[in-house]
């Protein structure tokens, strides 16, 4: 397949509860902060790994309400919000727990939480829930959207993400809905390309295209006006339970199946599957993929715990890469939009790429232009700069805080 790595040149590494500190090998989530990796299991808490070891929270050792972790977001200032199935949410920044729940936060009526997620710069939590529909949190009040006060198609949300123009796009039971923060478009079996109404997984990648998973009807793109669907019978993709999606920096869709193992599609026509047939994925049934600012994927499994898929080692994430006589400094940081690099020797290819938290490409600077760039137009959050220089072995990555 053009464009596509060999499975002998990628380097895998597993963690299960034989060969590490992870307590159960069924993973539901997983999300990635400043400095690690935060893994959501099934039944038996929530885990964090530095890169180096590995520490887990559960009902035992920490105010954690129950054991069932469905989601985890991050947001702006480093708190974690870990969504408990039954028990409602906790947030942890690092030192104190906070319970939210339907006996303590007004607004808040249903602890049967899935899919959470943090719209950077505005700093707003987004949460799913198993009945009552979609929650808003901007850190004092809580907003219900449900079928009863808006246009939200379906009181269960499996999936929450929000696109280049900040608009929330949620897969529920009953299709995709689009809110605007005034106005909701639902896309379903019937007004659209959506060949399954039950929506468990959204990516959207650089271009802004969305990429949407369902249940039965395997994987759909939409560019906003086109819609195009793959299956097991008309693609590579090897079943058509979509569980989750990620967009990597390279512009590859990774997709995660129920049965089929993880594929890697490139867009076009070139697909890849990784199944335990033909690599060292501990498990076919692939419950979460996520992509990182290195473009190496962190994978987790129904059975088989956690699988990470890279060119380049964990150990420490890979958060601070310095290579040769390569040195780059960013001041001032925070800044509030304009930024300076230093430490660079410049050549005509260098280009510096501007992700998200999520490893997202947001932006790409050439810094012949300058080596002063200006972060005005985006949104205050947490972001990384990456070198795409040809001349430098490996890339260099920066951490940005933009406060505005």
């Amino acid at each position: 397949m053009v464009g596509i790595a060999p499975l002998s040149a990628q380097n895998w590494e597993v963690w299960n509860s034989s060969n590490s500190e992870i307590p159960s090998n069924s993973i539901n989530s997983i999300t990635l902060d400043l400095n690690s990796l935060w893994v959501g299991t099934a039944g038996h808490g929530l885990c964090n790994f530095d890169g180096y070891d590995w520490e887990v929270y559960n009902t035992n050792n920490s105010p954690l309400p129950g054991n069932d972790i469905r989601g985890i977001a991050t947001n702006f200032a480093g708190t974690i919000w870990i969504a408990v199935y039954g028990y409602g949410l906790a947030s942890f920044d690092g030192l104190d727990w906070t319970l939210h729940n339907n006996n303590n936060s007004g607004g808040f009526l249903n602890d049967f939480v899935g899919p959470v997620w943090m719209l950077q710069g505005v700093n707003t939590l987004w949460v799913g829930t198993f009945g009552a529909g979609l929650y808003k949190f901007d850190g004092t009040d809580w907003v219900n959207y449900n079928m009863s006060n808006s246009d939200l198609p379906s009181d269960y949300v499996y999936t929450i993400i929000n696109d280049q123009l900040g608009h929330i796009w949620v897969g529920t039971e009953q299709g995709l809905a689009k809110f605007d923060h005034s106005d909701w478009t639902i896309y379903n079996s019937t007004n659209s390309g959506l060949t399954s109404n039950l929506v468990r997984s959204i990516a959207i990648d650089a271009d802004d295209v969305k990429w949407i998973g369902t249940d039965i009807g395997g994987l759909h793109r939409f560019d906003d006006v086109n819609w195009t669907s793959y299956t097991s019978l008309t693609s590579g993709i090897q079943h058509d339970y979509v569980q989750s999606l990620s967009a990597s920096i390279s512009g590859e869709l990774w997709v995660a199946t129920g049965q089929g193992g993880l594929s890697r599609f490139d867009g076009g026509i070139n697909w890849q599957v990784y199944d335990p047939g033909n690599c060292l994925i501990p498990d076919e049934n692939v419950t979460v993929v996520l992509s990182d600012a290195n473009d190496n994927r962190w994978i987790g499994t129904q059975t088989g715990g956690l699988a990470f898929l890279g060119n380049a080692s964990t150990t420490g994430l890979g958060f601070n890469v310095e290579t040769g006589n390569n040195v780059m400094q960013v001041f001032p940081n925070p800044t509030d939009g304009k930024l300076t690099i230093e430490g660079l020797q410049l050549h005509d290819e260098t280009l510096i790429e501007l992700l998200d938290l999520t490893g997202c490409h947001v932006h790409t600077f050439d810094l012949l232009a300058g080596t002063t760039i200006d972060l005005n137009s985006f949104r205050s959050g947490i972001y990384f700069l990456r070198t795409r220089a040809g001349t430098i072995s490996s890339p260099l990555l920066r951490k940005v805080v933009l406060a505005k």
